[in-house]
């Protein structure tokens, strides 16, 4: 459907962008404001693949409640059975050999394993049944923003829609959901790479890659498994595959293909050159590895990738320094991106776009009203800066000096999720306009001390990791000194006191692995207090050092 409306009809709302995040801001836009004149551009005829294939709880809860999505995702995706976890000691070989974390029942809360393409075009789909126009293909040129001050009170913008002639429109509020494009944060200069946090990522699909639960893995006789039997199938988790500064996720798809990435922190991790004289494109230095990599190996061995769905970031983290203005706004990538570990990408679409739809909405109903917006603006943009820059602090910043060390790792993990649980989701659980405020994002005291509290013990960990893999506790140095594979398959999360018991069960396992590293440290005759030192530097400011 094309436009056809004069520059003196304005829109309330122009999104720039209908994938998930431009086309759930007009829904709920709508939904908060049916008579909102909202007109959504889309610069493709097809939504390409891209990654962000996995929700988790808050994301989910979005996708079905909030725009109304849950058949679509019952019907045409998957289930997803939680976060799992394989570690790669240095002892090689296949996946039941490996040590294991995750759940061994399905998951309380609903989250599912996208098909993006598809849910891109029902999203946008459902954005015009509810009452939206979508101009598409079609892109955005001349974007002129108001101006109160010079006499423009509304944003103008060409619209170049494919078979038709360029036209001129008007709109109250700009709202950006480009993507990492970020056609308008770049007009405005608005991003910034987090130079602090050199994240890489690669990832491609893959067919024919072998079921966790099936014979390839657990061997030919179901009754007699190579790995624990569980009720939740394994291939239907979020599958980990992690060592020292470098993790690779598995995502199965409907209809057969698997999503395999790789994510590394460039400073203790890059993916070995093919052989001591070749060293190999950024693409086959992927394929070679997670085809080798310890369990990744077993599923892909009979796999094929597609070479021509190959794609890679070198810098996956950004952030904009403002989320909203004069009557603009970004949304989802287009404003920022920090890590894929945990799968967190979807929940910061969800929460910036409702909150941004939720805005808007109100500006419409109070008329527009000058201070009203300003406020509002100042504490959006106030929120989401906060959000961001406490998320980092809290969860990732130094988090891949972890991930090739089980124990830390797992309790980690439980304190991540379990006060996820109950200081994130449960906000969203009780009312969807839980959405409109950015997790660790206010000044009220558990948003101000919840990062602190989460950023010292994760710095802690990150410098008892270091000596650990100084004493052989974990790494190469276990593998040689033939531990056996450790598994511990916990119940799944939920709501309420069964999250703060985990997240007990994580300050149990940190102050056990404390512990043990001290009693490690006295039998080899050296204070068992934690001291600076080669592989124990990565504290909150890694340096490449902390890979040797």
């Amino acid at each position: 459907m094309q436009p056809d409306p004069s520059p003196a009809e304005p829109y309330d709302a122009v999104i720039i962008g209908g994938a998930i995040a431009g086309a759930g801001t007009a829904i709920t836009l709508l939904r908060k404001h049916p008579a909102a004149r909202v007109l959504v551009v889309e610069r493709s005829e097809r939504f390409e693949k891209k990654v962000g294939e996995a929700t988790v709880e808050c994301s989910a809860l979005w996708l079905t409640a909030a725009l109304g999505l849950g058949r679509t995702l019952a019907e045409h995706h998957l289930p997803k059975h939680g976060l799992r976890f394989f570690f790669d000691e240095g002892r090689g070989g296949d996946l039941a050999d490996l040590d294991e974390l995750g759940p061994k029942r399905q998951a309380a809360m609903t989250s599912f394993h996208l098909d993006r393409p598809r849910l891109d075009g029902q999203a946008l789909a459902a954005a015009a049944d509810r009452g939206a126009e979508v101009a598409r293909p079609a892109a955005v040129r001349g974007i002129e923003l108001a101006d109160a001050a010079a006499g423009r009170p509304l944003h103008r913008l060409t619209v170049e829609a494919a078979g038709a002639e360029p036209r001129e429109v008007a709109a109250r509020w700009l709202i950006d959901a480009s993507g990492r494009r970020g056609v308008l944060a770049r007009k405005l200069g608005l991003q910034e790479k987090l130079a602090d946090h050199p994240i890489s990522s690669s990832w491609a699909r893959w067919d024919g890659v072998a079921d966790a639960d099936g014979p390839a893995v657990q061997g030919p006789d179901p009754a007699d498994p190579r790995m624990p039997r569980i009720p939740a199938p394994r291939g239907l988790s979020t599958n980990h595959f992690c060592g020292h500064g470098w993790w690779s996720w598995v995502i199965p798809l409907k209809g057969g293909r698997t999503s395999v990435g790789l994510t590394f922190d460039r400073r203790l991790f890059e993916p070995p050159p093919l052989s001591a004289s070749r060293a190999g494109s950024q693409k086959q230095r992927y394929e070679a590895f997670v085809r080798s990599a310890p369990g990744l190996s077993t599923l892909l061995a009979d796999a094929t990738m597609d070479a021509s769905d190959f794609a890679a970031y070198r810098d996956c983290a950004f952030r904009s320094t403002a989320y909203a203005g004069e009557g603009w706004a970004l949304v989802g990538d287009a404003a920022s991106f920090l890590d894929p570990l945990y799968s967190p990408g979807l929940d910061h679409v969800a929460f910036s776009s409702y909150a941004t739809a939720a805005m808007v909405a109100d500006d419409l109903a109070a008329g527009g009203e000058p201070s009203a917006r300003a406020a509002a603006v100042t504490r959006h943009n106030a929120e989401f800066v906060r959000s961001y820059e406490n998320w980092y602090a809290a969860i990732y910043r130094g988090k891949y000096a972890l991930l090739g060390d089980p124990e830390l790792l797992t309790a980690s993990y439980f304190m991540d999720i379990g006060s996820y649980y109950f200081g994130v989701l449960d906000s969203v659980v009780r009312g969807l306009d839980g959405f409109r405020r950015p997790p660790m994002g206010g000044l009220d005291l558990p948003s101000r001390v919840a990062p602190r509290v989460l950023a010292a013990v994760k710095d802690r960990m990150i410098r008892l990791a270091g000596v650990r893999r100084e004493l052989g506790l974990t790494g190469p140095g276990r593998a040689a000194a033939g531990g056996a594979p450790r598994r511990r398959l916990a119940g799944s999360f939920e709501l309420g006191p069964t999250a703060i018991r985990r997240y007990a069960l994580g300050v149990r396992l940190w102050l056990r692995t404390e512990a043990a590293t001290a009693l490690a440290r006295a039998k080899r005759g050296r204070r068992p207090g934690l001291a600076e030192g080669p592989g124990a530097a990565a504290g909150p400011n890694l340096r490449p050092a902390a890979a040797a």
